[in-house]
């Protein structure tokens, strides 16, 4: 396994900082949601409480590595063949979330559970295709049929 040395206070100088921006922009889009009453609270309260709770977390983990700045220990990073995986992964959940209001959850699932199954194995492409129907179609049965979640259907109403 190849790795590259970071040290771990700017580890959590980058984390922290990164998860401030993105609990700013959600926060911003929380607000927009309605907030109901106290007595029949809306959408937008768990959205909002969520986002403090995110924009807390980074605080703290910007605030550790701002005070361990004087210590040098240090953590390890994939690198080559471990990072282009890595990368892959987040790519995929990148799309996923992309592609889900376009194409509906059953279309979504399927496509991220065959990129997620083929980046972490060497199974034939015939199997993977086939594991990535079945857990989609799995995710459908529990969420939409089961627990009557509404989930988005995209372009192809099902």
């Amino acid at each position: 396994m190849q790795s590259v040395q970071w040290s771990r206070s700017k580890g959590y100088i980058v984390v922290g900082a990164i998860g401030i921006c993105l609990s700013v922009l959600y926060l911003a889009l929380s607000f927009q949601m309605p907030m109901g009453r106290l007595r029949q609270p809306g959408a937008g309260v768990f959205p909002v409480i969520c986002g403090f709770l995110l924009l807390l977390g980074s605080v703290s983990a910007l605030w550790e590595g701002l005070k361990t700045r004087k210590t040098e220990e240090s953590v390890e990073l994939p690198a080559g063949s471990d990072l282009r995986r890595l990368l892959a992964l987040l790519g995929g959940i990148l799309g996923y979330l992309v592609l889900l209001p376009i194409l509906g959850q059953l279309i979504s699932s399927t496509i991220f559970c065959f990129v997620l199954i083929r980046v972490l194995s060497s199974l034939s492409i015939w199997r993977v295709a086939l594991y990535a129907v079945l857990m989609a179609g799995a995710a459908y049965l529990l969420f939409v049929r089961f627990l009557m979640l509404p989930m988005p259907v995209g372009i192809f109403a099902f």
